[in-house]
């Protein structure tokens, strides 16, 4: 009888521990669905609207890595990035002393692009800057040019009401002097 009990607590240790070792590969396989549709998102230029929370415990640091991947890629790709953030994030992979070499050579990658877009950045906004005070010194200009033709105009129109008067005035004067 105590074998009979014995004999039916093996199956059902089995059957736990086969359910034990399956839960986490289940749950790694499901977390690395929602990360490949997240990188397959961001790497065809679209932003990943899903959510990518992971269970660190669960996770090995690939997989960690590989979600820092994304969503920092995913803020560039969203157009709200923070260079700071995303580059202290690559930095974090890069000097991650468990994570593969592939995976920091990668952010390295990600960390010279990410820098040379800040670059860009800044000469952008630079020449917007200079865009902005161009403009105005351009408006400004067209303002004293349109006030300067103004007044020639007007000085112009006196001078010629003054010419017209003068002219009249001389005829005058000559037919006077026929007159006499």
């Amino acid at each position: 009888m105590h074998r009979a009990r014995s004999a039916r607590a093996v199956p059902l240790l089995s059957v736990c521990l086969l359910f034990l070792s399956a839960f986490p590969a289940g749950c790694g396989a499901l977390l690395t669905s929602k990360l490949q549709e997240a990188e397959y998102s961001v790497s065809s230029g679209k932003p990943y609207k899903g959510n990518l929370g992971v269970n660190s415990a669960l996770s090995s640091p690939d997989i960690l890595a590989r979600k820092k991947l994304a969503l920092a890629m995913n803020t560039v790709v969203k157009g709200d990035i923070a260079f700071p953030e995303v580059k202290q994030t690559l930095r974090s992979i890069q000097k991650d002393p468990y994570t593969s070499d592939e995976i920091k050579v990668e952010a390295g990658y990600l960390f010279t692009l990410i820098e040379k877009l800040e670059a860009r950045q800044r000469d952008l906004d630079h020449t917007r800057q200079r865009l902005e005070k161009t403009s105005k010194d351009k408006d400004d200009l067209a303002r004293e040019k349109d006030e300067a033709i103004a007044a020639l105009t007007k000085e112009r129109d006196d001078l010629a009401f003054k010419l017209k008067k003068l002219e009249e005035i001389s005829t005058l004067k000559e037919k006077r002097r026929g007159t006499r």
